[in-house]
């Protein structure tokens, strides 16, 4: 069952005399739309109207409100010609506000079901854009009286006059009505509420003007096909033509043809005792084919006799030559094994007195690691030119341990360490305090406490601050990746160093071994260190990401430094400079 319909007016635009007249006048359900609050004084009808506050768009967005010293004449639009017509009007504030379409605001404010029947259009700068919006949305289909504010000139920048609003709105079957809503309301001629009542033969004729356009488009169509049948009979009619030439020809041609095969049939008579002489010929021919395929049928027998005996002796060969190959084979093994024996024993000999050379002169056993020996003399070749003022390795005891070792000798610490107490504690660095040399970060705590004990027993905690940083989820590039929970670390570092310090980064081989992408590492620390030198080795090259390398270069050539590759043993390095 159909909902009841409810007509209702729609007031839109400050309230005047003339239009606090309408309502009363009208007396319906009624929604006034003000661009600012306002005290309406009409009484008795609060229950059924509903006063809102807004301004008033075909869409919604944000517009300009161009407030004057005269109530009433605030506007969307700058004034023109309202200045000539009211010399004393002056503009005195100019404000961004959000607009709404109409629509939205009669779902929001009216009860369902509500058909605009009456229209108050207190908007005249924008009057007839408005009123082509609805029209193009229907909103207009059921309005029976509109009342719009209008001027014989134009009052607004873009304003429509009094001639062009009449004309539009007769145009739409509207037609205009001089009666008066109330005699004691005050009008000014060059400022006046225009009356429109629907033409109550504007919704039949418009019914009847499309429904001709419907007869004339669906007679222009028949004639089309009209016009396309014709052209098909005509064009059958020139296909049969042609038909019966063909037929004729086909006639004539096939009288020749009989005439022809009565000729042929004497030369087939002649053809067929030929025919048996070629065939006698043929069978000749046959029985000597027959003949001398039969011998050489024999040939390929004897010949298969003798390949026999030749893949017997050439087995018989291989059989040797295999044997003798599986004695050489077996005496080269023993040799290796003695000879790889004897190296080994050499190898094991000559590390022993190095380690005993090494300890005799340090007092203490070397650092043991398991990095590539060609690496770690490139990676401490580049840490003693470069002069860092920090290291940062992620996820490398070994590079640690070395790297520390490397620092302890050169400055000297160790052989003070030997000569002082050896009750005294020495302080190590915590994550709060970050040290001048080495950052080792680990993601498992286990792993800490191992570094951490490795360093005190070869004198080298001092120079190290060990951080458990542990895997975190993060995003780059639409990917999830897991990397370590740096975040707190690299600000603090940010803050430790100069704008013109130089960073060693050593990446471990541990997070690309368990699948996570390298990628992240650069964009990161660029982004808590921009203006420091950064160079990254990244260990055991071959598993690294493909793309690595273009995103780093895309990166880094948007932010526009300058950078240098190089290959390490099993590593990678990119120097970023500053």
């Amino acid at each position: 069952m159909n909902a009841p319909v409810k007509p209702r007016l729609i007031h839109i635009g400050p309230m005047r005399q003339e239009s606090e007249a309408l309502l009363k006048h009208i007396a319906l359900p009624s929604l006034v739309i003000t661009p600012m609050p306002e005290r309406t004084t009409l009484k008795g009808m609060q229950e059924v109207l509903k006063h809102v506050s807004a301004a008033v768009a075909p869409q919604a967005g944000e517009a300009t409100r161009y407030s004057y010293n005269v109530p009433g004449f605030d506007s969307l639009s700058p004034a023109s010609g309202l200045k000539s017509l009211y010399p004393g009007v002056a503009e005195t504030q100019r404000k961004p506000v959000e607009t709404q379409p109409l629509n939205e605001l009669i779902s929001e404010h009216c009860p369902s079901g509500t058909l605009m029947t009456h229209l108050v259009l207190e908007q005249p700068e924008q009057a007839l854009s408005l009123l082509q919006a609805w029209q193009e949305e229907g909103m207009l289909d059921n309005l029976e009286e509109l009342f719009v504010r209008t001027s014989p000139v134009s009052l607004y920048e873009s304003m429509p006059t009094q001639a062009e609003l009449i004309a539009w709105c007769q145009q739409y079957g509207f037609d205009t009505s001089a009666e008066n809503i109330d005699p004691a309301s005050s009008e000014d001629p060059e400022f006046i509420l225009f009356e429109f009542k629907r033409n109550a033969l504007h919704v039949p004729l418009k019914a009847a003007q499309e429904e001709a356009d419907a007869l004339k488009q669906e007679c222009d169509s028949l004639k089309k096909k009209l016009s396309e049948y014709e052209k098909l009979l005509k064009e059958n009619a020139n296909q049969l033509t042609e038909a019966a030439a063909a037929l004729r020809e086909t006639d004539t041609q096939l009288k020749q043809s009989t005439k022809q095969l009565d000729e042929k049939s004497s030369q087939a008579e002649k053809a067929s005792k030929e025919c048996d002489s070629l065939k006698q010929q043929l069978s000749e021919k046959e029985s000597t084919i027959t003949q001398l395929r039969e011998q050489l049928a024999s040939q390929q027998q004897n010949q298969t006799v003798i390949q026999s005996r030749f893949e017997a002796l050439e087995s018989k060969m291989e059989g040797k030559l295999e044997s003798l190959l599986r004695e050489q084979r077996s005496y080269i093994q023993q040799t290796s094994n003695a000879l790889g024996q004897h190296v080994t024993r050499v190898a094991h000999k000559q590390r022993d007195e190095r380690a005993l050379i090494h300890y005799l002169q340090h007092g203490q056993k070397p650092v043991s690691t398991e990095l590539d020996p060609g690496y770690a003399l490139a990676l401490l070749e580049q840490y003693h030119s470069q002069g860092y003022d920090v290291v940062v390795v992620f996820g490398s005891a070994d590079t640690t341990e070395l790297l520390a070792k490397a620092e302890v000798n050169s400055k000297g610490y160790q052989s003070q360490l030997m000569l002082g107490d050896p009750q005294h504690d020495v302080v190590t660095p915590s994550e709060h305090d970050l040290p001048t040399s080495i950052i080792s970060i680990e993601h498992q705590k286990s792993r800490c406490k191992k570094l951490k004990k490795s360093l005190e027993t070869n004198h080298c905690s001092q120079i190290v601050n060990v951080v458990h940083a542990p895997w975190v989820e993060c995003q780059y590039q639409g990917k999830v990746s897991l990397f370590y929970s740096t975040e707190d670390i690299l600000k603090k570092l940010s803050q430790w160093l100069k704008d013109e310090a130089n960073v060693l980064v050593v990446i471990g081989s541990e997070l690309t071994e368990t699948g996570h992408l390298a990628n992240i590492i650069l964009p990161h620390f660029l982004q808590y260190l921009p203006t420091q030198a950064i160079d990254l080795c990244l260990e055991n090259k071959k598993l690294l990401q493909e793309e690595l390398c273009s995103d780093w270069e895309s990166l880094l050539n948007e932010r526009q430094r300058r950078y240098h590759w190089r290959e390490l043993p099993n590593a990678l390095f990119l120097k970023v400079f500053s």
